[in-house]
């Protein structure tokens, strides 16, 4: 997903990514099984976006995964 949900502010400009909470519902209802977060779009909106990207995204049953490199071995 590359976009975050920071609904204070409905207009983005060229290179800052910003989704309506109601897309995480509707990615639900599409059978979306995985998300990733990690991309170039993470930090448009902010720590706080970032923030509530992942709290929108965990009220629609969505969970978060972490994979460290050096866990890996």
């Amino acid at each position: 997903m590359e976009a975050q949900y920071a609904r204070e502010n409905t207009r983005t400009g060229f290179t800052m990514c910003n989704s309506p909470d109601e897309l995480a519902a509707a990615l639900k209802r599409a059978i979306f099984f995985l998300l990733t977060t990690e991309n170039n779009h993470c930090p448009d909106r902010g720590e706080a976006g970032l923030a509530r990207t992942l709290r929108v995204l965990k009220e629609h049953g969505f969970v978060k995964s972490f994979l460290k490199a050096d866990s890996v071995k």
